[in-house]
């Protein structure tokens, strides 16, 4: 995960009842998150606090249902190669990121019928290491698809679960397909 990208999203899953646990790289981070919780600022001025699961240790987090990928473009291939432990036969590997080629990456890590992609017009700007401001956005929080156009059960599970959460979650196809020019 990168940092404060993405907290927004972390403090509405938890506020919805989704059990999440954040992998973050910076043992600093790691320790000030687990000691003081995770803050938001909202666009009226409210601030709010989540208290999150927190780790550098993907082996003590066990399998999961949901992994989300949300990294640089860049370290997509190291943050699913150190994402295997969490995943097992099972589980859903949701990538939001930004750039072409990630769900590729993903999909030739642990196989196109698990990988799921995701895209938003939310967004959230660090304040600190344990606090995020929330910029705002269009549209539902978050629309998906499965990569490969199937729908399996694992993403109808998911998808319903989501949705019976209240939380705006929008299936959809998700096409990676580009025109070949740069």
């Amino acid at each position: 995960m990168e940092q404060g990208s993405w907290d927004p999203f972390l403090a509405v899953f938890c506020a919805k009842g989704f059990s999440v646990t954040l992998i973050e790289v910076l043992t600093e981070r790691v320790h000030l998150i687990d000691k003081e919780g995770l803050w938001m600022q909202w666009p009226d001025g409210k601030r709010t606090h989540e208290r999150i699961t927190i780790t550098s240790d993907v082996n003590a987090v066990g399998i999961q249902d949901v992994v989300m990928v949300a990294v640089k473009g860049y370290h997509t291939r190291s943050a699913i190669k150190g994402a295997l432990p969490m995943i097992g036969k099972d589980t859903a590997i949701l990538s939001v990121q930004n750039g072409l080629g990630n769900l590729e990456v993903i999909a030739e890590a642990v196989g196109p019928e698990r990988v799921v992609g995701g895209i938003t017009a939310h967004s959230g700007m660090p304040i600190s290491m344990n606090e995020v401001r929330y910029v705002g956005g269009l549209g539902p929080l978050l629309v998906i698809g499965p990569y490969d156009g199937v729908v399996r059960p694992v993403f109808e599970t998911w998808s319903i679960s989501s949705r019976a959460r209240a939380w705006t979650c929008m299936p959809r196809r998700i096409s990676t397909a580009s025109s070949g020019k740069n």
